[in-house]
């Protein structure tokens, strides 16, 4: 007896009382027939998000260390920190049906880095070369985190 699909195995199997070993043995079958049909989650560390998300950490790591003292320990600290958010937000992203909010936060913390090397550069702690380098990183992450997001909606 063949069964088109699992919905129709499983309420046979209930209305003839075959009992619980048919259902488990048929649910299995119906979960071979599926096979290649069953997407595995990507692994976030192979995102292209991710990759260039840790670009953009390891330039605000580097570009940390030659600022002044008084810009070092508030500017910069706080690119570190949301730098390491933005990573950790692709990440939730990743695992989670419902990735909208998450996104729009990752999103938000490419606009605060963005905001903190514009200032240095208003402060004269990065020359304007390092600014457009550093932007186009930026853009990049954030580009990627709007299409995220926009293909999340429209399903």
């Amino acid at each position: 007896m063949k069964y088109p699909d699992f919905t129709a195995t499983l309420k046979a199997s209930v209305l003839q009382g075959e009992g619980e070993d048919c259902v488990f043995e048929l649910s299995l079958r119906a979960i071979s027939r599926a096979g290649p049909k069953l997407k595995k989650m990507a692994d976030h560390k192979e995102l292209p998000v991710y990759k260039a998300g840790y670009d953009l950490v390891l330039e605000v790591f580097k570009l940390g260390k030659d600022l002044q003292k008084e810009y070092k320990y508030t500017v910069g600290e706080r690119m570190k920190t949301d730098a390491l958010e933005l990573m950790t937000l692709v990440f939730r992203a990743n695992t989670r049906r419902d990735r909208n909010e998450v996104l729009q936060l990752a999103r938000e913390r490419c606009e605060n880095i963005r905001l903190c090397f514009r200032l240095l550069h208003d402060l004269r702690q990065l020359p304007l070369k390092k600014l457009v380098a550093v932007n186009e990183k930026i853009e990049l992450v954030a580009r990627q985190l709007a299409g995220w997001q926009k293909s999340g909606n429209q399903k």
